[in-house]
């Protein structure tokens, strides 16, 4: 059975397609950057956490523990502070 092409719509459909693709690829690619980048704060919170209890069991002061926070993570003293907040009390209880 023969049937009418119907140029418009095959265009249309195309396109369709074409931005359905491009969608998918750019949710996967959101995802994979996604993905990296929690792995980097995640490996900087574990410096962090490290750092922070080792400065404290050698009896550094928290100021003292935020400039090495500070010089061996290359971050700002905003987030230094950030860290030490977010870990002293769990290194407080001793966990």
């Amino acid at each position: 059975l023969l049937t009418e092409f119907d140029e418009e719509t095959f265009v249309r459909d195309i396109r369709e397609e074409g931005r359905e693709e491009g969608r998918e690829e750019g949710r996967k690619e959101g995802r994979k950057e996604g993905h990296e980048e929690g792995r980097k704060e995640g490996h900087e919170e574990g410096l962090a956490y490290g750092i922070i209890d080792m400065g404290f069991e050698l009896g550094l002061s928290e100021s003292e523990v935020l400039l090495r926070l500070q010089k061996k993570l290359k971050i700002s003293e905003a987030t230094a502070e950030g860290y030490i907040e977010q870990f002293k009390k769990s290194l407080q209880e001793g966990t």
